[in-house]
């Protein structure tokens, strides 16, 4: 079951999340292609094609095996409306004690995860359809 399927786009520079070659990199948004399809779901996971955003160690990312029972592969993303509102738009790991968001590195255009800035636009992102519970 998943909580969405469609491009994730990230609001500052309008790129959408792309799996190249098991790469996860920016690419120009474009619904016709598959490799820009990713499920949110509703166990919090990121995943296209049984490979789960993770983090990789020293702010880098990793695509893992998705494993539904791994905690350390959960995002958390419009969810946080109660506590920490600021924080609707960004995916923000789920077991790591200080908030620590999806981030896109500027200068490489790169992906990384960074501690979350609510103001930061490049970790603020968006999938276009939602589907209710």
């Amino acid at each position: 079951m998943c909580k969405t399927k469609d491009m994730v786009a990230n609001v500052a520079l309008g790129k959408c999340l792309s799996l190249q070659n098991s790469t996860l990199i920016l690419d120009d948004c474009d619904a016709s292609k598959m490799n820009q399809q990713f499920n949110f779901t509703w166990l919090r996971l990121i995943k296209q094609k049984g490979l789960c955003i993770a983090p990789g160690g020293k702010d880098k990312l990793a695509l893992l095996q998705c494993d539904n029972l791994n905690s350390g592969l959960r995002w958390l993303h419009k969810s946080l409306t109660a506590f920490q509102p600021a924080l609707e738009s960004h995916f923000v790991l789920e077991s790591i004690p200080r908030p620590t968001c999806l981030e896109v590195d500027p200068s490489h255009k790169t992906l990384r995860t960074n501690a979350c800035n609510p103001t930061n636009k490049l970790q603020k992102w968006q999938f276009e359809k939602y589907f209710a519970p």
